[in-house]
């Protein structure tokens, strides 16, 4: 991720819609999944942290990233976090009850997709879950992916061989934020003719369309806690166990 972007994460990640949402989702889903005090959960690639933060309330969470800028600001924020790579993580195995993995495994940096799989698998413990989301559909890509050092979106089934091929049952499967697709189409083909320079945008959202976007992605949440998949959207989300060893 571009460097000053942490920053900008930092000021904007507790009101931006898109990171509220995607909070809000992933702490129902964790609460579904009988998440407690005594549940060790680890938010791998945590950015700034705030995710971790409000997961704290409720179970033993905490984080791990590997750039120094996610380091500086999670720390800001008194959450327990470690430096480590998705690819190496610094833990033993079967370590966690929950897993989260968010927009991580995209990254420029990472080198191997089944590796990095690998490894979340080998820190979940037997009965444990690992959520998982990454960007979908490579027609999408932006110029905000490329800021953020997104190498690539993923398409539906070849995210979900991937998930399988590691040794991973995927019990629910979803697209998610199914209202922000008609944009990001229409962004993304005013970006191809453009010559626009790369910007995050991250804090370019006004008041109003940012209370708007947030009651609509809003609703996803009542189909997705209830494992009802979304029939479209620019992100997939995976809830994951490991398959019984033979």
């Amino acid at each position: 991720m571009n460097d000053s972007e942490y920053k900008n994460i930092f000021k904007h990640e507790s009101t931006h819609f898109f990171y509220r949402t995607t909070h809000e989702l992933i702490i129902k889903l964790v609460r579904k999944l009988g998440a407690s005090r005594k549940s060790l959960l680890l938010d791998v690639g945590c950015g700034t942290g705030l995710l971790v933060k409000k997961l704290a309330t409720f179970t033993n969470a905490q984080g791990v990233d590997s750039h120094p800028n996610a380091l500086k600001f999670a720390k800001l924020r008194k959450i327990n976090i470690r430096k480590g790579s998705i690819s190496n993580l610094p833990y033993q195995a079967n370590t966690f009850d929950v897993i989260v993995c968010i927009d991580v495994l995209c990254h420029r940096s990472i080198k191997s997709d089944h590796r990095a799989l690998l490894e979340l698998k080998r820190i979940l413990k037997p009965e444990g879950s690992l959520i998982i989301r990454v960007p979908a559909h490579q027609f999408l890509y932006s110029n905000h992916d490329s800021y953020v050092y997104t190498k690539k979106r993923y398409e539906y089934k070849h995210f979900r061989n991937a998930l399988l091929k590691a040794g991973l049952s995927v019990p629910y499967y979803s697209y998610m934020n199914l209202f922000l697709f008609i944009p990001s189409y229409l962004k993304s083909l005013l970006e191809s003719k453009s010559t626009t320079e790369v910007k995050s945008s991250v804090s370019r959202t006004s008041p109003f369309l940012n209370v708007i976007l947030y009651k609509l992605l809003s609703l996803e949440s009542f189909f997705m806690t209830r494992r009802l998949p979304l029939p479209f959207g620019i992100e997939l989300l995976a809830i994951c166990n490991k398959k019984p060893s033979r």
